[in-house]
């Protein structure tokens, strides 16, 4: 902690104190990595105590000083602490866009607790104490419930989910990430409130999502709470038909919710990442609307990849998923192209020359890598089994093909010499490429100007 700082000293000479609270504290208790440590200090005006942060060589940030926030670097650091004064919000919109905010560096810290949203998250230590759970300010018995393993609101949930309707998703992910369940009165007033989560912007709705399915091993925990409180039914709408969707089909012992679930888990568990993750919550998401029986009484999904990407798509663009810093650039792309081509077509026996062209449709070796990894989670899902050996072999194969040209660029000879050999422009060149392109992923030549210029010679001599 930081009670070797000046800064500290300073705060407690002057009557005030200093607390870790929030997450550090649950995560303390429960043992699990610290993601980050957020502090509160009582007793000091917010300009006073940046004036103790600069004496102690901190860089001062007060961009949240209207919030009773500043954001202090220690010398040297790259990542600021946020040193927040007691205080307490109460919504007064929609979305939680308006709202009052009340700080006072005279409030205890119990009154900032009180404006918590679960009991784990409402606990605070002096950071002059040394870690002793027996000295934790616990005024809504957050011990306890970490004990028992229960999610519930700080005071009334009705309260709590009206000052903040993403309170109710939060509630899923730290469900699902921890292992608890939601105590009823917390589930009730979920169940009760749902419709309201339409009233936070979208970006927020996102970034809880990524949340739930980056960081825990179990999504599907938190995904059902979803379902079952009717939360998923104004957040991902087009998921609600594949709950219980009898796929009919001997590949598919589960209905389609199950097995996606079993998809997501699968891909958390084996720490893929964030965007295989994603594909792996939506990859399956036109399947109802593709169903089909043939004459033999067996179910198919004719084209459901490809209807499954622009649904998914159209989702992520709508809970604009690009605008969290924690969903990649162009991870909206990525995802589009790995559930399109998430039924892959090649096998571990396959030729190179079936794999070299399944690569150009795919793009990138790494993409590739990408999409195996979300064909593992989804073969460990179908009825026999998972055939993860065989994708190993297949992923082998891959790297194998890694060096092998899967785009224009790529071909070793210039377009200025097609030019002067055969007087092609503009988009010639290209379809002349293309043809070279096709012939060396075929392995029928080398990728070499010198053996290319031969072969473009040949072909527009025989013409």
């Amino acid at each position: 902690m930081e009670t070797n700082k000046r800064w500290y000293r300073e705060v407690t000479n002057r009557g005030g104190g200093a607390y870790a609270v929030g997450g550090y504290v649950r995560d303390e208790l429960l043992e699990v990595e610290n993601r980050d440590v957020d502090f509160v200090v009582t007793g000091v005006p917010m300009d006073d105590l940046a004036e103790i942060m600069e004496a102690d060589e901190y860089s001062v940030d007060l961009v949240g000083k209207v919030f009773g926030v500043l954001k202090a670097t220690s010398p040297g650091g790259n990542v600021p602490m946020d040193l927040a004064l007691p205080r307490k919000e109460i919504s007064t919109g929609d979305g939680h866009k308006d709202f009052d905010i009340e700080f006072d560096h005279n409030l205890p810290i119990e009154d900032d607790l009180s404006r918590r949203d679960f009991t784990i998250n409402a606990m605070a230590v002096n950071i002059g104490d040394n870690w002793d759970p027996d000295l934790i300010i616990d005024p809504f018995g957050g011990k306890t419930d970490i004990e028992n393993k229960v999610i519930r609101t700080v005071g009334d949930p009705i309260v709590r989910f009206t000052e903040d309707p993403l309170r109710m998703l939060r509630a899923a992910q730290f469900a699902a990430r921890f292992g608890f369940t939601i105590h009823s009165d917390t589930l009730w007033a979920m169940k009760w409130m749902a419709p309201k989560i339409q009233t936070v912007s979208p970006e927020r709705i996102s970034a809880e999502l990524i949340k739930l399915l980056k960081l825990s091993d179990t999504p599907s925990v938190g995904l059902q709470i979803l379902v079952d409180t009717g939360l998923m039914n104004h957040i991902i709408p087009e998921f609600m038909a594949s709950i219980g969707f009898d796929q009919q089909n001997r590949h598919h012992d589960l209905p389609v919710d199950k097995h996606v679930f079993k998809v997501v888990d699968h891909a958390s568990r084996r720490g893929f990442s964030i965007s295989v993750r994603v594909a792996a919550l939506l990859h399956d998401i036109a399947k109802p609307s593709t169903f089909s029986i043939d004459e033999d009484g067996n179910g198919h999904f004719f084209g459901h990849e490809k209807e499954s990407a622009e649904i998914a798509k159209d989702i992520m663009e709508r809970l604009k998923f690009s605008a969290s810093e924690e969903f990649p650039r162009g991870g909206t792309d990525l995802v589009y192209t790995l559930i399109r081509r998430h039924l892959v077509p090649v096998k571990r026996n396959s030729t190179d020359k079936s794999i070299r062209r399944w690569m150009r449709k795919v793009g990138e070796p790494w993409i590739v890598q990408e999409l195996l990894n979300l064909r593992e989670a989804d073969s460990f899902a179908h009825a026999a089994g998972s055939d993860i050996g065989g994708i190993e072999i297949l992923r082998a194969r891959v790297e194998e093909n890694a060096n092998v040209p899967l785009t224009q660029r790529d071909v070793d000879i210039d377009g200025h010499v097609i030019h002067d050999r055969t007087g092609a422009t503009g988009k010639e060149i290209g379809d002349i490429k293309n043809r070279l392109l096709e012939m060396v992923v075929a392995g029928e030549v080398e990728n070499n100007s010198e053996t290319l210029t031969e072969v473009l010679q040949e072909m527009f001599v025989s013409r």
